[in-house]
């Protein structure tokens, strides 16, 4: 009988061919192999079925031993450990925020302090001692307790009021006549806070806050002030003795006038203010 042509003789290799044959009566596996019956890698109708078979051989090892076992995860980095709170603090996030408003308190203000020094003195550089005096009040405001700040405030604010020292002083003296003593204490302050050396001025705050009732010991400050800078001065001592006297301090009030008698006895203020403290 004669072979057919496209089949290999018994006994042979088998030869390649352009189209592979399938037997007729081949059919694809309908489900789970075993290893030894599980079909070729090339074929693709066998990859879902080669790893299920595989996951479930995996899991069957894992009970055998007594361990779970999970599918492969991508290793996640590593990320700091948040610090621990200290002992007794809260852990809920009303405590977090109380934390960052206190440290934003430590920081913040700071920042706030030198934007308004800058500025202020952007303003003095440019002759704007008012706009400069405001934005220290600001810093100030902020930190009642910064040194530097206080130091510069007092500084801008003195060369402010000695620039306007001759107005402040018109004003009070016409103040002063009109009987309006306590507006005229105010403005006499300004002149005196411009011009700390200007004796008139300490002496005439201190007259017009006794006058007008005002606070004794903010008089005696001012008067004091001013017979240190004139201690002869009879009507700056005459008026510190007043000062004391209405405060009730009548021994200050005759020492006071036993100093002012000493430099000009025959003044006619040392015998007015002898006849008022009999």
């Amino acid at each position: 009988a004669t072979q057919r042509a496209d089949l290999p003789t018994s006994g042979a290799s088998p030869v390649s061919s352009s189209r592979p044959v399938t037997p007729a009566h081949a059919a694809p596996p309908a489900g789970p192999v075993t290893p030894q019956g599980a079909p070729p890698a090339s074929d693709p109708r066998t990859v879902a079925v080669r790893s299920a078979y595989a996951e479930r051989l995996a899991m069957g090892l894992a009970r055998q031993v007594g361990h779970s076992l999970e599918k492969p995860r991508p290793a996640a980095p590593a990320s700091p450990a948040p610090p621990r709170p200290p002992e007794g603090a809260p852990s809920d996030d009303k405590a977090l925020l109380r934390a960052l408003h206190a440290s934003a308190q430590v920081t913040g203000p700071l920042d706030r302090i030198a934007q308004n020094v800058r500025r202020a003195a952007g303003l003095e550089a440019q002759g704007d001692l008012a706009g400069a005096l405001a934005c220290l009040r600001l810093a100030q405001q902020i930190d009642p307790n910064h040194a530097e700040v206080r130091v510069r405030l007092e500084t801008v604010e003195r060369t402010l009021l000695k620039q306007q020292s001759e107005p402040n002083r018109r004003k009070a003296t016409e103040q002063e006549r009109n009987g309006k003593l306590a507006e005229a204490a105010a403005s006499w302050e300004l002149v005196a806070r411009g011009e700390p050396s200007d004796a008139v001025a300490l002496l005439a705050v201190a007259r017009c806050l006794l006058g007008a009732r005002g606070d004794l010991r903010k008089a005696r400050d001012f008067a004091q002030q001013a017979v240190a800078i004139a201690p002869r001065d009879v009507e700056a001592r005459a008026q510190l003795a007043r000062i004391f006297a209405a405060a009730g301090m009548r021994l200050n009030a005759l020492r006071e006038l036993e100093a002012a008698a000493k430099f000009s006895p025959d003044h006619p203020i040392v015998k007015n203010l002898a006849k008022e403290l009999r």
